[in-house]
């Protein structure tokens, strides 16, 4: 009797684990969250562990390991090296709200080393952009009509992509100025909310020190959907700095709704790369590099 017991508890163990089995792979195969989750718990979970235990080592391990590899921060600097473009390219292609934590990493340079934040840098702009006809069909859902009955020119390769959406270069009907159409993509909003759920329960396993910041960093999040609430702002910011002809030029926007906003195109650097050039001629200025000066003001704010 305890042996039938033991083959029917077996048999029981055996066939959930099939129903299991079967259950996640039918989601990864349907459910493009689900599939997105499992991505970033297999190919960056093992990264953050690496890191964690190069931390653990320097924290608990033998005082000769630790003081060496502090003199010259090797070990961290070689995994940067080594992990870097791969989990960037990741974040490239889960897009969503991975491709919008990897650009607020990209400014955090008094976190992150160089050759962390110069590759996050890549998910401002460059992250592979939507196909023409996926803009179009947005354009014509929010305009009501034709695109082309909007637009004289409407330029196909996108001015840049990022996170929910992607810009191109237009023309309006009957305009002889060049425009900039911002269009967000048609899953954005549930793409982001079913990753901040993935986000959270990761970050509550890899870094629950991070957590506390996420409630926050949501509710800013969710405003950047609403596109006509970007063009009030922007509007305000244009008439202020008009008003006091101020060197810095903000673009004023011509028409918008909730997922589509056009405004004025203006031509000119990235603001990250503008500042760094400036600080790249003070520090010409005292004698210095930027990598100095850089390194320079991580040490002030870490003390």
């Amino acid at each position: 009797a305890a042996g039938m017991a033991l083959r029917r508890a077996a048999g029981a163990t055996l066939a959930a684990a099939v129903g299991a089995g079967g259950l996640c792979a039918y989601r990864y195969e349907h459910d493009d969250g689900f599939r997105r989750a499992v991505r970033l718990y297999s190919e960056v979970g093992p990264v953050v562990a690496h890191y964690r235990w190069v931390e653990a080592k320097h924290k608990y391990g033998p005082r000769w390991l630790v003081k060496r590899e502090q003199q010259s921060d090797d070990a961290y600097l070689q995994l940067d090296e080594r992990y870097s473009d791969q989990v960037v390219a990741l974040l490239k292609d889960l897009k969503g709200m991975y491709t919008k934590y990897g650009q607020i990493g990209a400014g955090m340079t008094n976190t992150f080393s160089e050759a962390w934040t110069e590759k996050l840098r890549e998910l401002e702009d460059a992250v592979p952009p939507q196909p023409l006809e996926v803009v179009m069909q947005t354009l014509r859902e929010e305009f009501g009509k034709d695109p082309m009955e909007v637009f004289e020119y409407f330029e196909e390769t996108p001015l840049g992509s990022a996170s929910i959406g992607q810009v191109h270069r237009a023309r309006l009907a009957g305009s002889h100025e060049p425009c900039c159409v911002k269009v967000q993509y048609p899953d954005s909003q549930r793409m982001f909310r079913e990753d901040m759920r993935t986000i959270r329960s990761f970050m509550e396993l890899a870094a629950p020190e991070q957590v506390i910041i996420l409630d926050e960093l949501e509710a800013s999040f969710e405003r950047e959907f609403d596109y006509l609430v970007e063009a009030e702002n922007l509007g305000r910011f244009h008439r202020e700095l008009t008003m006091f002809d101020h060197e810095a030029k903000v673009p004023r926007p011509i028409a918008a709704t909730s997922r589509v906003l056009v405004m004025e195109l203006l031509d000119g650097v990235k603001l990250l790369d503008g500042v760094r050039s400036y600080a790249r001629e003070m520090a010409a200025k005292q004698g210095k590099t930027l990598e100095e000066l850089e390194r320079e003001f991580k040490e002030r704010l870490m003390r």
